[in-house]
């Protein structure tokens, strides 16, 4: 499946290869400030030029480099590593860390509301999608597609509605630099669920 200065818009793209243990590059984040690849401890601004001199020589196919975090790791950090791995051409995929807790599913209602069947009555089929953490935690957790407003709960349902008719299918997801990834993971994959690829991440 975006940290410094956070300046403008940072963007990746997620996709989701399949993951080769043996040979992948994959890179480790423990926590913010905590950088592994294959296991070895690097700086996070030595990142890029170690995933080019691994994957330099490869087939395009195979240029692929594979991200683990931890939930409690901040949306910004995620960026921060993936941007300038995509800057250099390669594909990002997100691994779940099997011996992890895991994100519980965000609850999703089939019925929709009125305010989503507006949603999807408004957005045409040509607007890019855009999905917006409004409130990443809580109770009452809420998004917003292209700027209109609707509960977490409704989010699969809707983009599915939305998707069907387009032969793009691709999406951008926005949130805070402070977000946890715990929390970002569970949009990213009702997402996927409903059908969206490319999905991209940018910084709010």
């Amino acid at each position: 499946m975006k940290l410094l200065a956070l300046a403008a818009s940072i963007v990746i793209s997620l996709t989701t290869p399949v993951f080769r243990q043996e040979d992948a590059v994959l890179i480790a984040i423990p926590d913010d400030n905590s950088f592994y690849i294959r296991k070895e401890k690097v700086e996070r601004s030595d990142i890029p030029k170690r995933v080019s001199a691994l994957l330099k020589d490869s087939p395009a196919e195979e240029q692929v480099v594979y991200i683990k975090l931890a939930l409690s790791v901040r949306y910004a950090t995620l960026v921060s590593v993936t941007d300038p791995i995509k800057q250099l051409g390669y594909q990002i995929g997100l691994v779940t860390d099997k011996r992890g807790p895991k994100p519980p599913p965000a609850p999703q209602q089939k019925r929709l509301t009125l305010a989503a069947r507006r949603v999807v009555r408004t957005i045409m089929p040509a607007d890019e999608l855009v999905i917006n953490v409004v409130i990443p935690t809580g109770r009452n957790r809420r998004v917003e597609v292209n700027s209109l407003s609707l509960p977490l709960a409704q989010l699969g349902e809707t983009l599915k509605q939305i998707l069907a008719p387009r032969i793009y299918k691709g999406i951008r997801i926005t949130a805070p630099g402070q977000t946890t990834y715990k929390d970002v993971i569970q949009i990213i994959d009702i997402a996927k669920d409903a059908g969206a690829v490319p999905i991209s991440l940018e910084i709010n």
